[in-house]
């Protein structure tokens, strides 16, 4: 994958421009930068601090 292809979003669905980021544990494949800093890293912290509750939001997720 070339760093300038673009790519849809797992999460939004919106295209973006480059590598993207791991959008484990709300859903497989990559998501955008503004997905993966309001949801998928709260939801990587939230994995530790809470775990039925993170679970409980990515059930809902997906």
């Amino acid at each position: 994958m070339k760093k300038d292809n673009i790519q849809r979003c797992s999460i939004c669905g919106r295209p973006y421009k480059g590598y993207g980021n791991n959008a484990f544990p709300a859903k497989s494949g990559r998501c955008c930068d503004e997905c993966n800093e309001n949801l998928v890293i709260p939801l990587r912290i939230m994995m530790i601090s809470n775990p039925n509750k993170a679970l409980e939001i990515i059930s809902k997720i997906k």
